[in-house]
């Protein structure tokens, strides 16, 4: 696939859901084993992805927003003719250290950040990393900053107008593209880079 094609498929269906603010997201308090027990949607690669991340945990949103999420995502597949999406993944990131927690769930619970994964029918072609991240994240605003994670490239975007999702982290590694979203820059800088730095 083309890299285009694959900036233009993720502009038109990544926004309608898995761009939303983690305002959505209603993360429990329960921690999901994801390598036993996938959540909706997701395949076997990103769970393996859900690398565990000393000082931090995932918590999964409700299944029935999960759900609703994929559905969403599905459909904009069918109205293009085409899958796009193998897999799809939207865990809360919660630090053991509660100052560290500075975005709210749609419950009102506190999260470092709303962690979004998603693997490929076709893998992304190399270099494609900036033009996927501008155009569906950045929904077409070029990134406020950018770094090298463990050789990994990281952009950095901004919503000033939102309260729980001002900041956004995209990248792509191993055909997998992830992004996280919260309040505190440095407090998800630090994430991904402790991230990144685990090999999958």
């Amino acid at each position: 696939m083309a890299k285009r094609a694959v900036a233009i498929l993720m502009l038109s269906f990544l926004p309608l859901s898995a761009c939303s603010a983690s305002t959505t997201s209603t993360a429990t308090s329960t921690t999901i084993d994801h390598q036993t027990h996938p959540a909706v949607g997701e395949t076997a690669a990103l769970a393996k992805a859900l690398v565990p991340v000393p000082g931090y945990r995932y918590e999964d949103p409700p299944k029935a927003e999960v759900a609703a999420e994929v559905a969403t995502l599905r459909e904009g597949e069918k109205k293009s003719g085409q899958k796009i999406f193998e897999g799809m993944s939207f865990p809360s990131v919660v630090a053991d250290n509660p100052a560290l927690n500075t975005a709210r769930t749609g419950s009102g619970t506190k999260e470092l950040g709303f962690l979004q994964m998603f693997s490929f029918v076709e893998t992304p072609p190399a270099g494609v990393e900036r033009e996927l991240a501008v155009n569906s994240i950045g929904q077409g605003k070029q990134p406020i900053d950018e770094f090298e994670a463990s050789g990994v490239k990281v952009f950095v975007f901004v919503d000033p107008t939102s309260t729980n999702s001002k900041y956004h982290y995209a990248w792509l590694r191993n055909g997998i593209f992830g992004t996280i979203d919260g309040v505190t820059r440095a407090n998800l800088r630090e994430w991904v880079q402790k991230y990144l730095a685990i090999p999958v």
